[in-house]
């Protein structure tokens, strides 16, 4: 495992920008896992939320279900029209998936769990949006005394009277601040899984933390003023829920995210991405597991070859750390099969599919068959080379 981790680090700096991560709440966290002596790993951030967590806005809880943008002026806010949400964006846009969040939002706003606001740039320009002439589409611009902007380069714009007619705030979800004023949310760091020399947790559901082991609570709530304290954020809480590790419908651990930030108490910060084809290839040369067996091609490849396994340098993380006596366990629904307690998470499964079996025997004997052949070849001419190297004629 440290071998192959460690080959990949690339200083703290480049650590912190893959996380996404405000640099200051990363110096904090770290702190807090120290004096804990507890891991903490934060899944990957949404880099357009960075820069306005070090604006010191306010993240969303659990109970706020929209989606956040990815595009437009509106980026990293929560639009309560999920059209102008990632959901949204014109360049990838999934419709069905914006109508269910819609009812999410909508249900949001009627139980009181966000308020909303207009949305308005640090500069002091408005957002708005207006229909677009052809499609009739909501488009974002911004809106300045008196003249409607370009979001992206500023420049006036020379809009329809239809468009005039028909523009409108563009708005977000907001929550209320300790002084009551509402302020705009933005997305929230998310815990991956916690780890600490303690004996097992048994989760339990909050209804504001969600699923959370029993001291859970304790190390969210140490970090969340850990970042407010250390590192002067002003936007509340930082983190709201339990780990990922314990949501029973997580979608998997680096599956999505290309990498998982870690606090490690003994060693700082690590990155720890999701392993591709190479990888893979250079986890199979360094450990020798593989045993020649080559890697699937596709995800519907079949055996005989070993496949890509998004989590193989988080596994190894993991298994490494229970050896410590941390209690790091991975979410069931991750499928990271069998767990030995010495060797880890193997690949054992995969070198008995039949296939693979077959493979590995016909390898074998090709290796025992060429040993022997070599052997032989070495018999046949060392006779000749002693006869070679024997002086010419008696001694005189």
């Amino acid at each position: 495992m440290a071998r192959n981790l460690d080959a990949i680090q690339r200083g703290r700096a480049a650590t912190v920008q893959a996380s996404n991560m405000v640099a200051s709440h990363l110096d904090a966290i770290e702190e807090v896992a120290r004096q804990r002596r507890e891991i903490f790993i934060f899944r990957h951030v949404n880099p357009d939320a960075t820069a306005l967590l070090e604006q010191h806005y306010m993240t969303k809880g659990m109970n706020v279900k929209g989606k956040s943008a990815d595009w437009g002026p509106q980026r990293g806010f929560i639009p309560v029209d999920q059209n102008l949400s990632k959901l949204g964006n014109p360049g990838h846009a999934k419709l069905d998936e914006v109508m269910r969040f819609q009812q999410k939002v909508e249900e949001c706003l009627r139980t009181g769990c966000a308020f909303k606001v207009e949305l308005k740039r640090p500069d002091g320009s408005l957002v708005k949006v207006v229909p677009d002439p052809a499609t009739g589409s909501p488009t974002p611009v911004l809106f300045r005394d008196g003249v409607y902007l370009h979001p992206e380069t500023g420049a006036p714009l020379a809009l329809t009277p239809a468009q005039l007619a028909g523009a409108k705030p563009l708005e977000v979800l907001a929550a209320q601040d300790k002084d009551g004023v509402l302020r705009p949310l933005t997305a929230d760091y998310d815990f991956l899984a916690m780890g600490r020399k303690t004996d097992v947790q048994s989760p339990d559901f909050d209804p504001e933390k969600g699923f959370v082991g029993t001291i859970d609570p304790a190390s969210i709530d140490a970090v969340n003023r850990g970042v407010r304290e250390r590192a002067g954020f002003q936007g509340g809480n930082i983190a709201h829920h339990g780990a990922e590790a314990w949501y029973p419908d997580s979608p998997g651990a680096l599956k999505q995210d290309p990498v998982s930030t870690v606090v490690d108490p003994d060693r700082g910060l690590l990155s720890i991405p999701r392993c591709d084809a190479a990888c893979m290839r250079s986890w199979c040369d360094t450990t020798g597991q593989c045993r020649g067996v080559p890697l699937c091609a596709s995800a519907n490849a079949a055996p005989p070859c070993i496949p890509i396994d998004p989590d193989r340098l988080l596994k190894d993380y993991f298994h490494a750390k229970r050896l410590e006596g941390y209690n790091l366990f991975p979410n069931s629904a991750w499928d990271w099969g069998p767990y030995n307690v010495l060797g880890g998470w193997t690949l054992n499964k995969y070198l008995a599919y039949p296939g693979v079996s077959r493979f590995l025997r016909e390898t074998a004997a090709l290796r025992a068959a060429t040993r022997r052949g070599i052997a032989a070849a070495v018999d046949l001419v060392t006779p000749m080379f002693a006869c070679e190297s024997a002086p010419s004629g008696a001694a005189q």
